[in-house]
């Protein structure tokens, strides 16, 4: 029924399954997942996925999912991943949404940490992994500069430009790296470095992408 897009249908069939057997994982599921994109009532998604997981509390499907649906509350993120234990993410969505829900908290060292351990096989052209480490290395370089620390916050800025290879992102040609060419400016400002405050924005301006902090570097 569902696949003949007849939802409504459906919903009955898997709330009857329900009925009959509690236990049903999937239909707790299918019926989370109605609510999250049909009817657009997270709270009521929330709690049929909460049961699904209960009952498949190793299915990394389930996680992906409910973490989505949670993702305006990054601290209920972290406390439904830091539950299922890092051991069992088999999916790099996982580990995306959890270093994701850290930044959104501001928790930028736990983001640091987390991917430093973890290890990602992407699809071509999928930097999210990376994206997101380089988003805490900003944000706690910021956080340095705010304290004083411009020392600190420019070894961060440096590494922002640079590709681990557990992140499984290599460098395009083209690489989109003119907000952390823009804060190493700033901090070498902090340092009275006016000269090498001048190449790090002239580095910023050339580089492709963010077109906000390339113009911020001109």
């Amino acid at each position: 029924l569902a696949n003949l897009g007849r939802i409504g249908e459906a919903t009955v069939e898997w709330e009857s399954a329900i009925q009959k057997d509690p236990t049903l994982a999937q239909a707790h599921r299918n019926l989370g997942l109605y609510y999250w994109k049909e009817k657009e009532d997270p709270d009521r998604a929330e709690a049929f996925y909460r049961r699904a997981i209960d009952l498949r509390p190793k299915d990394p499907t389930l996680y992906v999912e409910l973490s989505e649906i949670l993702s305006g509350t990054p601290e209920k993120v972290v406390a439904l991943l830091t539950d299922l234990g890092t051991a069992n993410f088999g999916r790099n969505e996982l580990s995306e949404n959890l270093a994701r829900a850290y930044n959104e908290l501001g928790e930028y060292q736990k983001t640091i940490n987390f991917l430093g351990k973890s290890s990602f096989s992407n699809w071509e052209n999928r930097k999210t992994s990376r994206n997101l480490w380089v988003a805490a290395l900003i944000g706690r370089g910021k956080n340095s500069l705010d304290a004083g620390q411009p020392e600190s916050a420019l070894a961060d800025f440096d590494l922002a430009l640079t590709y681990p290879r557990h992140l499984g992102v290599g460098r395009p040609a083209d690489p989109n790296e003119a907000e952390a060419h823009y804060w190493r400016g700033v901090a070498f400002l902090k340092m009275d470095n006016k000269e090498k405050a001048k190449e790090a924005f002239e580095a910023g301006k050339a580089s492709a992408g963010n077109e906000e902090y390339r113009k911020k570097c001109e």
